[in-house]
């Protein structure tokens, strides 16, 4: 699924998960807490007259214990682009396989930040939104998270490459994790506009 997502296509993903969801004998009001939501948006959502969001269609795939893949209606290869999760799970899991804790709680902070990052900027378009949640200004939240984000690749690099080669070997994902891997990296290339096939 593009980043746009056409009225058809939307009503259509909406008419897929009130279908998935009535087969699993779930009400909307179930689905709605699921989702920390109304029944009246659940409602909306199925009828196509409110936009799924990726996020919002994968917590609802969770819930209903049901693939992407059946969602949405691609293979399952490609619907590992869809879920941020996903793409958190496997830098993750690629840390974590350094056996360094630095490396994972590095990691994990890199995430939190581009997330938090993305979430201030989003929840700041709203005027109805509160900024005293945050303690920092927006300026200055962002000097930092641009500093750590730029910065943290090339100190891991640093501190990896004065490890050992052996160390160095052990970071890599499990081989079942290849095609989720691929997936992953042809989805970001495609949106930094990169030609590579």
């Amino acid at each position: 699924m593009g980043s746009t997502v056409s009225f058809e296509q939307n009503k259509e993903l909406g008419r897929r998960l009130a279908e998935i969801r009535r087969s699993k004998g779930i009400s909307q009001l179930s689905a709605a807490k699921a989702l920390g939501t109304t029944q009246s948006n659940i409602s909306q959502l199925e009828g196509g007259k409110r936009r799924i969001s990726s996020s919002a269609a994968m917590t609802l795939c969770r819930f209903y214990g049901v693939s992407a893949a059946e969602v949405f209606g691609f293979p399952e290869e490609e619907s590992v682009s869809l879920a941020a999760d996903s793409a958190g799970s496997l830098l993750t899991a690629l840390a974590e396989s350094s056996g360094s804790e630095d490396i994972t709680s590095s990691a994990e902070a890199y995430i939190s930040l581009c997330v938090y990052r993305m979430l201030r900027a989003l929840y700041g378009i709203n005027p109805h939104n509160s900024s005293e949640l945050f303690s920092l200004s927006e300026s200055e939240a962002e000097k930092l998270c641009k500093e750590f984000t730029d910065n943290e690749p090339e100190r891991l690099r640093a501190t990896l490459s004065a490890g050992t080669a052996q160390q160095r070997s052990r970071i890599e994902l499990p081989i079942e994790r290849s095609a989720e891997l691929r997936s992953f990296i042809k989805t970001c290339e495609k949106l930094l506009g990169g030609s590579r096939k």
